[in-house]
């Protein structure tokens, strides 16, 4: 979490920055503090909903959080984006865990 300040001041740069997004609700994240890391990636959805990593990680986050609807809605759209894209590897790692949350 130490990364936090310099990852908020690059943010302050440029307030639509998906990399400073992304990297700060991983740092949340790895830090537990959910309700932050949730804030980041759901804003960087809303501004870049091809970014099919925070897609996986978001759906892994509300899986912690005990929100499997929320998980598996999350995960769809990353698949149906990563199939958009043509992202393998994205694609495999989100059907993954598609399939391992079920129904």
């Amino acid at each position: 979490m130490s990364r936090i300040p310099q990852l908020q001041a690059l943010l302050k740069e440029d307030p639509e920055s998906t990399f400073a997004l992304f990297a700060i609700a991983r740092e949340y994240q790895n830090g537990g503090i959910w309700a932050k890391a949730r804030s980041h990636y759901e804003t960087l959805l809303r501004l870049d909903p091809e970014y099919t990593g925070a897609h996986y990680h978001l759906g892994k986050l509300y899986e912690t959080i005990g929100e499997a609807d929320l998980a598996r809605e999350t995960y769809d759209q990353g698949i149906e984006m990563a199939t958009k894209l043509g992202q393998a590897h994205q694609l495999r790692e989100l059907r993954e865990a598609r399939v391992l949350l079920g129904n």
